[in-house]
């Protein structure tokens, strides 16, 4: 495409896009010199290690295509591009592949068994990797990490996400962007395996409808796909409240054990003590 002008270039420590708009690619050869839709006129952001990033907006807005770029599946038309070396940054999709393969190709992707040795990496890592994702049943049901079998028709929609987030913490990226990934997986889970991400330093870009997941970033990315008054940017960045650490959560959970222990025995004594006053208001009412 003749008119690409944008540069990606290689970083350590950060993702960042500095006044690069976000364009589908045009699917015919003729309108290759002039581009595809415009998403976005201009993007200009920066995460850096731990600005966990939510992005979210409407549908059809540019939240995929915004990962797309930024996986260079999508020219950077014009602006620059930062990113960190590719064993540094993984990406998810909401739609997992499943390599054909035995069920330890499914975790290791796209490493081959003999990379895995190579690197040290053992059978006992993978099964406390498959423990973060509650998929520590998965050899024992399937017959072992040597079994061979189509996964995609094995394995339910909410295992093969999580199986693409085990092959995350495998390979061990400083960022990671993922795009709507986790939503055939229940919260719960999907709490504790976005717990894991974090506690293991993967920062986190990502794209998804669920709300219930700002608790686990520091910041909200919001697409509008309009531009406010005085040409105002298409998005909003704003900072979250940060991320409650273990201590902090193993605090408020004792507090809150503690107040459920006091209302249960509270409760019935507050009841039993209404009664009484309600019964001692009807006797005066009688008289």
């Amino acid at each position: 495409m003749s008119n690409v002008h944008g540069e990606t270039c290689t970083v350590d420590n950060r993702v960042a896009l500095t006044e690069v708009p976000i364009v589908v690619p045009p699917t015919d050869t003729l309108s290759q010199l002039e581009g595809g839709d415009v998403l976005v006129k201009s993007f200009t952001f920066a995460v850096g290690e731990n600005e966990h990033t939510l992005i979210s907006g409407g549908n059809g807005i540019g939240k995929t295509s915004l990962a797309r770029v930024i996986a260079g599946l999508w020219p950077v038309w014009q602006g620059k591009l930062e990113v960190p070396e590719s064993s540094d940054i993984f990406y998810l999709s909401q739609r997992a592949y499943l390599p054909i393969g035995s069920l330890r190709d499914q975790v290791i992707y796209p490493h081959s068994y003999a990379q895995m040795k190579a690197a040290g990496r053992t059978e006992a890592e993978l099964m406390s990797i498959l423990e973060k994702v509650h998929l520590l049943y998965l050899p024992g049901r399937e017959g072992g990490f040597d079994t061979r079998k189509e996964w995609k028709d094995v394995l339910s929609g909410g295992e093969k996400q999580r199986i693409c987030f085990a092959r995350m913490f495998y390979h061990r990226p400083r960022f990671a962007v993922l795009d709507d990934c986790t939503n055939a997986v229940s919260s719960d889970v999907e709490d504790r395996m976005y717990e894991s991400a974090i506690q293991a330093g993967i920062t986190l870009l990502t794209i998804t409808h669920r709300p219930s997941l700002l608790r686990h970033h520091v910041r909200q990315l919001i697409i509008t796909g309009k531009e406010t008054v005085g040409s105002q940017p298409q998005y909003n960045l704003t900072s979250l409240a940060q991320p409650a650490t273990e201590h902090e959560r193993q605090t408020l959970d004792a507090e809150i054990k503690q107040l459920r222990r006091t209302l249960e025995i509270e409760v019935p004594e507050w009841k039993t003590r209404l009664n009484q006053v309600n019964a001692d208001l009807s006797g005066k009412r009688s008289m």
